[in-house]
C-alpha cells in the first residue's frame, strides 16, 4: 500500500514538474520573440546594450507572469468563460486582471532591480508612480493566458470526449462479438436436440420390431454423443472433425434404412484442415435423409462433396430421392436449414447457399464460404469477426 501511494505521489510530482517547465519555457520564448522583434524595429537606431545583455532584462517583465499563470489557470478553472456562463465569469475577470496585472508590475520591478543590482529602496516609490503605460503594457498578458487556460481546457476535455467515445466503441465492439458468440451458441444447441429428438424417435420405432438394431442404434448415439462432449464447444471446427462426426451419425441412420441409404465421399484430402461451422453438414444430411431417402422405397444414395476453388470452400449435400415438389415448399424453412442460414449470416458477410434441384433426381445443398485453414488463432479471429 506504501509503495502505492509512493509510486502515486511520485506521478504527480513529476506531473507538476514536467507543467512547470512547460510554462517556464512558453514564457522564455515569448520574451525571446518580443525582444527580436524589437532589436528587427529599432535596427535603424543604435542599441546602447548587446542582445545578450539586454535579454536578462526584458524576461523580468515576461517571468512576472511566468510565476502568476498557475494562478490565472486556477481563476480559468474556478470561472470558465463556457458559453452557458461567460458573460457573469467576464465580469467576475475584470477586477481580477486588474489586481493580476498590479502583481505582475510589481514582481516585474523587483525582477528589474535583481537583475540590476539596484536598491530596492526605490521598489516602494516606483509603485507610487507606475506609469500608464507601464501598466496597460502588462494588462493584456492576463487576458492571453486567460485565453490559453480556457483553450487547454476545451481541448482536454475533446481529448476526454475521444476517450470516451473511443473506449464506448470498444465496449460497444466487445459486447457485438459476446451477442454474436450468445447468438452462434444458441443456434448450435438448438440443432443438437433436434437431432437427438429425431434419432431417440428412431430408436422408439425400432424398439417395437428391431430390438437388436435399437440396441445398436443406442450403443453409436452413447459413443456420438460422448465423442460431442469432448469435442470443442467452438462455433466452429476443422473440416475433418466435422466429417468424422458426420460419420457417426450416418452409422445411425444406416442401422435404421440399412441398404437403402449409400453414402458417397467426394472429399478433397486438402480441404480436410478448412474451418467450418460446427455441425454445419449434420443438419443438410438430415434433411436429405428426411426428405429425400425416406421417401424412396428403393436405395437411394447422399453424396457429400468439399473442394476449394479461389480462395473459397465450397461444399455440397446431394441426393438421389424425389426431388423438390410441391408438398415440400417447406424444405428450405426447417429448423436445421434455418438455423444453418443464420449461422453462415452471422460468421460470413460474404457467404452463398442455394437448394437446387439434383441432375439425377432429389436435391442439392450448396453452400461456399471463405477459405480458411486451421491455425492456432484462426478459429478465435473469425468468431470474433
Amino acid at each position: 500500500m506504501r509503495v502505492a501511494v509512493r509510486s502515486s505521489n511520485l506521478s504527480i510530482l513529476r506531473l507538476r514538474l514536467n507543467q512547470g517547465l512547460m510554462i517556464v519555457g512558453a514564457w522564455t520564448i515569448v520574451a525571446l520573440i518580443s525582444l527580436t522583434r524589437h532589436y528587427m524595429v529599432e535596427a535603424t537606431q543604435p542599441m546602447n546594450e548587446p542582445f545578450w545583455k539586454l535579454f536578462p532584462i526584458w524576461l523580468t517583465c515576461y517571468y512576472s507572469w511566468m510565476l502568476l499563470t498557475p494562478a490565472v489557470f486556477g481563476m480559468a478553472r474556478r470561472w470558465p468563460l463556457a458559453k452557458n456562463r461567460w458573460g457573469r465569469n467576464l465580469l467576475i475577470h475584470i477586477p481580477l486582471s486588474l489586481a493580476f496585472t498590479a502583481a505582475a508590475v510589481f514582481l516585474s520591478h523587483a525582477f528589474y532591480l535583481l537583475v540590476k543590482q539596484h536598491s530596492e529602496a526605490g521598489l516602494g516609490a516606483y509603485m507610487l508612480h507606475v506609469h500608464f503605460v507601464s501598466y496597460l503594457k502588462h494588462f493584456p498578458f492576463y487576458w492571453t493566458t486567460l485565453a490559453v487556460a480556457n483553450m487547454l481546457a476545451s481541448f482536454r476535455a475533446l481529448r476526454e470526449k475521444e476517450r470516451l467515445a473511443a473506449q464506448l466503441e470498444l465496449e460497444r465492439s466487445r459486447l457485438e462479438t459476446s451477442l454474436r458468440q450468445a447468438q452462434l451458441d444458441a443456434l448450435r444447441m438448438q440443432l443438437n436436440p433436434h437431432f437427438l429428438f429425431n434419432t431417440l424417435q428412431t430408436i422408439s420405432v425400432l424398439m417395437m420390431d428391431d430390438t437388436h438394431s435399437a440396441n445398436r442404434m443406442l450403443v453409436r448415439l452413447s459413443d456420438l454423443l460422448r465423442s460431442t462432449l469432448r469435442s470443442s464447444v467452438e462455433a466452429i471446427s476443422p473440416l475433418s472433425e466435422e466429417l468424422a462426426f458426420l460419420r457417426a451419425y450416418l452409422e445411425i441412420e444406416q442401422i435404421r434404412f440399412a441398404d437403402r441409404l449409400r453414402v458417397q465421399w467426394n472429399i478433397d484430402p486438402s480441404t480436410e484442415a478448412a474451418l467450418i461451422p460446427t455441425l454445419l453438414l449434420q443438419p443438410l444430411v438430415e434433411n436429405s435423409i428426411r426428405h429425400g431417402i425416406a421417401r424412396l422405397a428403393t436405395p437411394g444414395t447422399i453424396t457429400i462433396s468439399s473442394r476449394s476453388e479461389d480462395e473459397t470452400l465450397h461444399l455440397s449435400v446431394a441426393d438421389t430421392g424425389p426431388g423438390l415438389s410441391q408438398q415440400q415448399d417447406d424444405l428450405g424453412h426447417g429448423i436445421g436449414l434455418t438455423n444453418t442460414r443464420k449461422r453462415l449470416k452471422q460468421l460470413y458477410p460474404e457467404h452463398e447457399m442455394e437448394i437446387i434441384a439434383g441432375p439425377a433426381g432429389g436435391f442439392e445443398v450448396r453452400i461456399a464460404i471463405p477459405l480458411a485453414i486451421q491455425t492456432p488463432a484462426t478459429a478465435g479471429e473469425l468468431v470474433a469477426q
